[in-house]
């Protein structure tokens, strides 16, 4: 029974990490560019998966203040 249930389990971690029905969906890659004063300071470059999650990342990570300024862009 035990080597059973290790099999379902394995089958069920496969098919998500094939396409399977916990397929991540929506994703768009994100980029968040830190400019200072002298200029770009950072790049970062990130996965984002489902409507919600990249708005809410393009919100949280976009800011502006007298010495830095971030902006996240997503395609």
């Amino acid at each position: 029974m035990k080597h059973i249930l290790i099999a379902m389990a394995a089958l069920v971690t496969l098919a998500s990490c094939e396409g399977g029905s916990f397929k991540k969906k929506n994703c768009k890659e994100c980029e968040t560019l830190t400019y200072g004063k002298a200029g770009l300071v950072n790049t970062n470059q990130q996965q984002v998966c489902g409507d919600d999650e990249v708005a809410a990342y393009t919100i949280a990570n976009s800011t502006n203040n007298s010495s830095l300024t971030v902006t996240t862009t997503c395609k």
